[in-house]
């Protein structure tokens, strides 16, 4: 499989990009293994090694509704950015770019990604909404309010602004809002301790490391004429 989904690794036998390290605001790689947002979209395309155009970004999340498990997966179609200072954009001029961030997650990744976790029987969500934080604060309890009367679904600090990075370079990426706890003040949930956090945590990881074993083979290469590989398309003033 020449197309591979962001140091490579084997997956049974196809070669896959496994992104190591913290997400961090910087834009550049260093030393250490930690890698910026426009790093991640960035890393290896260019060197002739490894070229990938689809991308599947897993996050820890916190649920903004009752009804969202511990464990849960949620295959989010969009996002809300609440970030700041974060190096967003690959377009800072002289050329004005406008990329469309109207449907941000690629529908192909996300479709397969539903199809296998419940094939797997993997509980998952299919759509949501996640709102990115700054961080490392969390919310406080009017903001948790706020999110939760908007109606979105989940709530991390790293998935933004790494998805719509890779959509301005026409890749393909897909999220999951892996489900840990509830936020602050969400009605009708019961309140976890950090022991179960960890223990979901863990646990999630797991789940998550059997769906990308099942996923990954059934991913095609990126089409030409698609959403996400089509996104600079009439976007350049």
């Amino acid at each position: 499989m020449s197309e591979t989904v962001g140091t490579v690794a084997t997956l049974s036998r196809f070669p896959v990009k496994s992104m190591q390290g913290e997400r961090l605001a910087e834009a550049e790689l260093t030393e250490g293994g930690f890698v910026g947002d426009r790093a991640y979209a960035l890393v290896e395309t260019d060197t002739g090694k490894v070229m990938v155009r689809r991308i599947i970004g897993p996050n820890a999340s916190g649920a903004l509704k009752a009804g969202l498990q511990l464990g849960e997966f949620v295959v989010c179609d969009q996002f809300v950015d609440r970030t700041s200072g974060r190096a967003d954009t690959f377009y800072d001029g002289p050329e004005t770019t406008h990329v469309s961030a109207a449907d941000p997650y690629c529908p192909d990744l996300r479709a397969l990604l539903v199809e296998t976790a419940r094939e797997l029987g993997i509980p998952v969500q299919d759509g949501g909404t996640v709102v990115t934080i700054q961080g490392p604060r969390f919310s406080t309890r009017a903001e948790s309010k706020w999110f939760q009367d908007a109606g979105w679904d989940t709530i991390n600090m790293t998935a933004y602004p790494e998805g719509y990075l890779a959509r301005e370079l026409e890749l393909c990426y897909a999220n999951i809002s892996m489900v840990t706890d509830h936020d602050v003040g969400v009605e009708g949930a019961d309140p976890v301790s950090h022991e179960q956090v960890v223990t979901v945590f863990n646990e999630n990881n797991e789940r998550l490391r059997e769906l990308l074993f099942a996923v990954v083979p059934k991913i095609p290469p990126q089409p030409e004429e698609h959403l996400c590989a089509t996104a600079l398309r009439g976007a350049r003033i």
